[in-house]
């Protein structure tokens, strides 16, 4: 399969390092901790998640999210196309 390129392309950071030189900004060198050699132990996991959420503020409000569930078509309802009400309108306003 071949990868078709956009004829648009959205590229915000293309001459940033451009805009940083001409500004005379330099940025600080960022070293990576290495990875780890072999798989984490969930246990392990736990505890470097814990150790990089010790200065986490939590947010105001509640401590949990209800997702929200669609509304599944019972079996005697046909699902509607999301786009019939917009083909509506686009032939109403043509017509």
């Amino acid at each position: 399969m071949t990868h078709r390129r956009s004829s648009i392309e959205n590229r915000p950071f293309k001459s940033l390092g451009k805009i940083l030189a001409e500004k005379h900004i330099h940025l600080p060198e960022v070293c990576l901790p290495e990875p780890p050699a072999r798989r984490l132990t969930p246990c392990e996991e736990r505890h470097l998640f814990r150790q990089a959420m010790v200065d986490v503020t939590p947010l105001a409000g509640r401590r949990t999210i209800t997702p929200i569930r669609s509304r599944q078509p019972s079996d005697g309802q046909m699902q509607e196309d999301p786009d019939a009400e917009a083909v509506r309108q686009l032939r109403y306003s043509a017509g």
